[in-house]
């Protein structure tokens, strides 16, 4: 399936430690590994491995830095060329691995993309669009262009923090995409609760909670769901976990498997993911 993601790409020092760090705390770094990152690009990372036409809608800086980013795009295959170009310094993050945790650092001074932007990329041969919920004035006239102009796409959107106007573009998409961040700063503490807001506000939409090690969560054609977390033996490296779970939802639903049947593969993806440093489906 062709597939697009709208969203950033960011450049990401990881530093891996045996444990988070205290206030005033100095400890050396057991690895360190700098790479592209950015939820779009993570999930269109893996999907391009499991079979799909990738490309990403995003902005690039005008930087030498960008070259880390756009590397790892062509080795997997990303269709980036359409992304708008500014000068300035690529989002980069600090983050502090462990084994069970990733605690991050954002920086950015990157504008996000514009709808206006956005409307150079092509979509004629586009089957799926998939939104990360950011710059809610600019996502919903991307969406009503896509509306527009590709009646039959199907269009995603991971609503993973809360934004300004959120609420505005929940009911715009076919596949809704939550997790616990969300629930957290709703405080709304059980998935029930969470899937009950999210269905007042999004009544179209079939409806993912990632809810780590408690799995997934859905409600879809009049139905309750659960998938339970697939088994993690060892974890390795739980960044981009959730990234993972958006790949394989997709690609699930993709190909025409049932909405619980794409919850269990997307928790799969997820714990394959934290088993292993990177994107890499080796």
């Amino acid at each position: 399936m062709n597939i697009l993601a709208v969203g950033i790409a960011t450049l990401d020092l990881v530093f891996g430690t045996d444990h988070y760090p205290a206030e005033d705390e100095e400890t050396r770094a057991q690895s360190l590994r700098i790479s592209r990152g950015g939820n779009a690009t993570n999930t269109l990372v893996m999907l391009s491995q499991l079979g799909h036409a990738c490309r990403w809608a995003g902005v690039l800086a005008n930087t030498p830095e960008s070259a880390i980013i756009t590397g790892e795009l062509d080795q997997y295959c990303i269709d980036y060329r359409h992304a708008a170009r500014h000068t300035g310094r690529p989002p980069t993050s600090s983050i502090t691995l462990t084994a069970r945790s990733r605690t991050i650092v954002h920086y950015r001074d990157l504008p996000e993309l514009t709808a206006d932007e956005f409307a150079a990329v092509p979509l004629h041969d586009v089957q799926w669009v998939h939104f990360e919920g950011r710059a809610i004035a600019e996502l919903r006239r991307m969406i009503a262009r896509v509306r527009a102009e590709c009646p039959p796409c199907t269009v995603s959107l991971e609503a993973e923090k809360w934004r300004d106007q959120l609420e505005s573009v929940l009911p715009l998409p076919d596949v809704l995409i939550a997790g616990k961040a969300l629930a957290a700063h709703l405080d709304l503490n059980t998935p029930a609760a969470m899937l009950d807001w999210l269905r007042a506000r999004s009544p179209q939409a079939r409806i993912a909670l990632a809810w780590g090690e408690q799995g997934a969560f859905g409600d879809a054609d009049g139905q309750r769901l659960h998938a339970a977390a697939a088994r993690i033996d060892r974890p390795v490296d739980t960044l981009g976990a959730g990234d993972a779970f958006n790949a394989g939802l997709i690609d699930a639903l993709a190909r025409n498997l049932s909405f619980s049947q794409a919850l269990a593969h997307a928790n799969s993806i997820a714990a394959r993911k934290c088993m292993q440093h990177g994107f890499a489906l080796s």
